[in-house]
């Protein structure tokens, strides 16, 4: 994946609304949703909806499907799996210079300072012995 691709998947979802929307499609699975559907359980008005969506159409997360006058929404999977695959490798190549970010927040296994006690939000280097703070 190319750094512009990336950079627009990643602006994309880079939105509370969008990243809302996002999930709820997610949620819906293959089927996708309407943006009568999305804007029922958001609350947010229909024509915004769309709004919203149309930069995770154009960066490919999600497709739109017209069926009459409807527009139907679902997840692309495929360019998803990409990003995840990019933003993976950005990861391993951190972890392969033995730096390491520990996140703040319950689901991460060390988030509680891990077994070697180091702070929450802490970037560590193994190779230069040095860890600096957010």
């Amino acid at each position: 994946m190319n750094d512009d691709r990336l950079l627009i998947g990643l602006s994309a979802l880079a939105q509370p609304i969008r990243l809302m929307l996002y999930r709820l499609l997610v949620d819906a699975g293959p089927a996708g949703s309407g943006p009568v559907a999305l804007s029922a359980s958001t609350g947010i008005q229909r024509n915004l909806v769309s709004y919203h969506l149309q930069p995770l159409v154009a960066a490919g997360l999600v497709r739109s499907e017209r069926r009459g006058r409807d527009v139907n929404y679902r997840v692309e999977t495929v360019e998803l799996n990409r990003l995840a695959v990019e933003l993976l490798g950005l990861s391993d190549r951190t972890a392969a210079r033995g730096t390491r970010y520990r996140t703040k927040g319950p689901s991460h296994p060390q988030a509680e300072g891990g077994p070697d006690g180091a702070e929450q939000g802490t970037f560590e280097s193994k190779a230069a012995g040095r860890t600096a703070q957010d």
